[in-house]
C-alpha cells in the first residue's frame, strides 16, 4: 500500500488545526502557505473532512477551519480513510480463485496489523510531536 499525498496533506492540514486550536478558526489559505500544499488541492481534501464531519467551516472576518472534536478523539486512521477510503493493501472481497483464496489470511493479517498500527495513533499524538 502506498500512500497518496491526498492522505499526507490531511494529516498535515489536521495537525495544523490540531496546534492553533486556541485560535477558533484557521484560514485555508494560511494553512496552505504555512504547509506548502496548493490552495486548490487543499480545498479538495477539506471538502472530504468537512463532509465528514471532521472539521467545520465558519464564515466571516475571523473565519476558516476548525476541529469538531478534541485532537485526542481523532483516529489516525479515520481521517486517513475519508480522503484514502480502505487502507488494506488488497480488496479481501475481490479475492475469487483458489490460489488467491489460499493466501486469504496473509492479506487479511497484513490488513489487521496496518489497521492496528494507524489506530494506536490520535491526532493529538502526532500534533504534540510536531511541537
Amino acid at each position: 500500500m502506498k500512500m497518496s499525498t491526498r492522505g499526507r496533506y490531511a494529516l498535515r492540514f489536521m495537525i495544523h488545526l490540531a496546534n492553533h486550536r486556541e485560535d477558533k478558526s484557521v484560514s485555508l489559505k494560511d494553512v496552505a502557505d504555512k504547509e506548502e500544499i496548493s490552495l486548490k488541492y487543499l480545498e479538495h481534501i477539506v471538502t472530504k473532512l468537512t463532509k465528514a464531519k471532521m472539521v467545520v467551516s465558519r464564515r466571516g472576518v475571523k473565519g476558516g477551519y476548525s476541529l469538531i472534536k478534541p485532537a485526542e478523539d481523532y483516529l489516525i486512521t479515520e481521517i486517513l480513510e475519508v480522503v484514502e477510503g480502505d487502507l488494506s493493501p488488497v480488496k479481501l472481497e475481490d479475492l475469487h480463485h483458489d490460489a488467491e483464496l489460499e493466501s486469504f489470511d496473509l492479506w487479511q493479517g497484513l490488513r489487521d496489523v496496518i489497521y492496528d498500527y494507524l489506530d494506536s495513533f490520535t491526532l493529538e499524538d502526532l500534533a504534540n510531536e510536531k511541537k
